[in-house]
C-alpha cells in the first residue's frame, strides 16, 4: 500500500487515495498530493478523519470540495462553510447529504440556484415547514422533486394537487398515499392526462 501510494502515476495513487483500508498516516500524504485526482480520491475515503476533510474542505479544486460536501463524515463546521462556496456544484452536494443538519438545509432552501433546491426538496432531513414553502418555488424542477420522497405529508399533497404543471399533478395521482378525496378532484382536472390516471385510480380502489 505504501509503495502504491508513491506510485509515479496518478491513478494509482488516486485509487489507493479512495480505499477504505488504507492507513491514516498514507492517507495524511496523500491529501497533499500536487494532483487533484489524488486529494479527490482521499475526499471521497469513507474513512477519511475530521481533521483531513477539514482542511480539504479549503482546497482550491471545486471537485475536491465537493467530494468533501458528499463525504457522510463532514462534520456541521466544514458542511456550514462549504454552503457557503461559490460553486453551485459544492451547495448542491451540500444539500443532497443526508447528514446536513435542518438549520444549513433552512438557509439553502432559498438559494438562488434551482439545482441547490432540487437537493432541499429530497434530503430526508428536510422539514416539513420547509418542504410546504417549496411547493411554491418558481421552478417547476425543485417542485417536482418534493414528489421523489418517500414521506410526503397530505397537506403538500393537497398543495400540489393544485399545482400549474400538468407533470406534476400526475405524480400526485401516482403517488400510493393520495386520498380518494383528492383522486376525485383530480378525476376532473382539465388536463386529460391527468383525469384519465386519477379516474384508473379510482376505479382500483373500487
Amino acid at each position: 500500500m505504501e509503495r502504491l501510494a508513491q506510485d509515479s502515476h496518478q491513478e494509482v495513487r488516486g485509487s489507493v487515495a479512495s480505499n477504505p483500508d488504507i492507513p491514516l498516516y498514507i492517507l495524511e500524504e496523500l491529501s497533499q498530493d500536487k494532483e487533484e485526482s489524488v486529494r479527490a480520491g482521499v475526499a471521497k475515503n469513507p474513512n477519511i478523519p475530521e481533521e483531513i476533510l477539514r482542511k480539504l474542505s479549503k482546497d482550491e479544486s471545486k471537485w475536491i470540495r465537493e467530494n468533501v460536501a458528499e463525504n457522510p463524515n463532514t462534520r456541521e463546521e466544514a458542511l456550514q462553510g462549504l454552503s457557503q462556496d461559490n460553486s453551485e456544484n459544492v451547495r448542491s452536494a451540500i444539500a443532497y447529504n443526508p447528514n446536513t443538519p435542518l438549520h444549513i438545509l433552512k438557509e439553502l432552501s432559498q438559494d438562488k440556484s434551482e439545482l441547490v433546491r432540487m437537493g432541499i426538496a429530497q434530503n430526508p432531513n428536510t422539514s416539513l415547514e420547509i418542504l410546504e414553502k417549496l411547493t411554491e418555488d418558481e421552478s417547476e424542477d425543485v417542485r417536482e422533486n418534493i414528489m421523489f420522497r418517500s414521506n410526503i405529508s397530505l397537506e403538500i399533497l393537497e398543495k400540489l394537487s393544485r399545482d400549474k404543471s400538468d407533470l406534476i399533478r400526475i405524480f400526485v395521482v401516482a403517488n400510493p398515499n393520495t386520498p380518494t378525496r383528492i383522486l376525485k378532484e383530480l378525476a376532473e382536472d382539465n388536463a386529460y392526462n391527468v383525469k384519465m390516471l386519477a379516474l384508473k385510480r379510482l376505479k382500483e380502489y373500487a
